[in-house]
């Protein structure tokens, strides 16, 4: 266990070193004003709430917030800093450290990214609550005196369903080591796995009604379980595949 939260503390810190990190917030930050200016909605949580339910420009979110945590493996696969690693833990350790930095920084860039978004609409434009109806998910929260707290629930849960397209990309990468595949990934494992989790609901949740906080979540327990099941089903299958194609990889250089 020590050699493992080793091992991660190491791959965090290459990650803070690198551009890769600081680029991914940047671009995710500059999206969400623009895709917020095509909605042209006056207040930030209204304006949140209709670009993450309508708008399919917010898969490009997932490019940015990606960057820095998907294309870990292919840097290491092409400076060979794997070898290193791997001669002083093992690969199963190797596979966890990249599979939870991935989703640590992945998680961070969107969360944090998203948080400065919505607290600079919050304080340019004000609260903003007119598109919102009693029965609608956190209604009451956007019409207290704490509704800033709502611009964190839907980063929070934004962050989460990037997450699983992150580890997509990340098994993507593992596959075909290349650096425009990294990059790309994320983003084509999105649109279809979007559209297959649309279509094949569990409770009729979808991964787009978690980031969307569709008024699904009212129906209470049973709702929360599948979202947590969805999320959490999905991540293991692209966690998986990644280390399947990472022993077999390191396999054949054995060879």
């Amino acid at each position: 266990m020590k050699k493992l939260l080793s091992l991660i503390r190491v791959e965090l810190d290459r990650i803070i070193r690198d551009w890769k990190l600081y680029a991914g917030m940047v671009g995710f930050l500059i999206m969400c004003f623009i895709v917020k200016k095509d909605h042209s909605t006056s207040g930030a949580l209204d304006g949140i709430n209709v670009m993450l339910i309508t708008s399919n420009t917010v898969f490009l979110l997932v490019i940015f917030a990606a960057l820095p945590g998907s294309c870990i493996f292919c840097d290491d696969w092409e400076e060979g800093f794997y070898k290193f690693i791997i001669n002083r833990s093992s690969p199963g350790k190797y596979i966890v450290s990249k599979v939870a930095v991935c989703i640590i920084c992945t998680f961070l860039v969107s969360f944090l990214s998203f948080c400065v978004f919505g607290l600079a609409e919050y304080m340019i434009n004000g609260s903003g609550s007119e598109g919102f109806y009693p029965g609608a998910v956190l209604y009451n929260l956007v019409n207290s005196n704490m509704n800033i707290l709502y611009i964190f629930i839907r980063a929070a849960l934004l962050s989460l369903v990037i997450c699983v397209y992150s580890q997509f990309g990340l098994a993507c990468s593992a596959i075909f080591p290349n650096r425009f595949v990294s990059i790309a990934s994320p983003l084509i494992s999105a649109i279809i796995i979007n559209e297959l989790s649309d279509n094949y609901r569990i409770n009729n949740v979808s991964l787009h009604a978690i980031m969307a906080a569709g008024k699904i979540f009212n129906e209470g327990i049973p709702v929360y379980l599948s979202a947590a099941g969805i999320l959490i089903g999905l991540s293991l299958v692209a966690d998986l595949i990644f280390a399947w194609s990472v022993k077999r990889r390191i396999q054949c250089e054995i060879n």
